[in-house]
C-alpha cells in the first residue's frame, strides 16, 4: 500500500490533472503523479484548527495537445451525495475537518465532438495543524 501525499499549509490544495501518454487520465499535485501514493491525500491547515475554519480543494481543467478537459467531483460525506460548485476554470469544495479520508469522484470531460469523459477516485483526508484542537490544554 503507497503512502499517503501530504500537503501541509496550502489553502487553496489545488490538483490538476493530465492525459498520459497511455491515454490514462492522471491527477496531479504540481508535479507530483497521485497514483504513486494510491491516489490519497492527507492535508493539514492551521484553518482548521478553529470550528468553523475550512480549506478549499479545487480541481483545475487543464489542455493536452490541444484538447481541453474540464473537471467535475462529487462526494458522499455520509448524508447524501454533494456536487462541487464550479469556478473559473475549476472545481470546488470548502472542507473543514474531516476525521475519515473522503472518497472524491472525479470527472474529466474534453470539449471534443463528441466529449470523452475519464473518471478516477481519489481520497483525502483534512486535518487541523494540531490534531488535539478540541481538547483543552493539559
Amino acid at each position: 500500500m503507497s503512502a499517503p501525499y501530504v500537503i501541509s499549509g496550502e489553502d487553496p490544495i489545488e490538483l490538476t490533472g493530465m492525459i498520459g501518454g497511455d491515454g490514462r487520465f492522471q491527477l496531479l499535485h504540481g508535479s507530483v503523479d497521485l497514483d504513486g501514493h494510491g491516489l490519497t491525500v492527507h492535508a493539514e491547515h492551521e484553518d482548521l484548527t478553529q470550528r468553523d475554519g475550512f480549506v478549499q480543494v479545487r480541481l483545475v481543467g487543464f489542455t493536452v495537445s490541444g484538447v481541453s478537459w474540464e473537471l467535475s467531483a462529487s462526494h458522499d460525506p455520509g448524508g447524501g451525495v454533494v456536487n462541487w460548485q464550479s469556478g473559473s476554470g475549476y472545481a470546488y469544495h470548502d472542507f473543514g475537518v474531516t476525521t475519515n479520508e473522503q472518497v472524491i469522484d472525479v470527472v474529466a470531460e474534453s470539449d471534443e465532438s463528441p466529449p470523452k469523459k475519464k473518471t478516477r477516485r481519489l481520497k483525502i483526508k483534512l486535518s487541523p495543524t494540531n490534531p488535539l484542537f478540541d481538547r483543552p490544554p493539559i
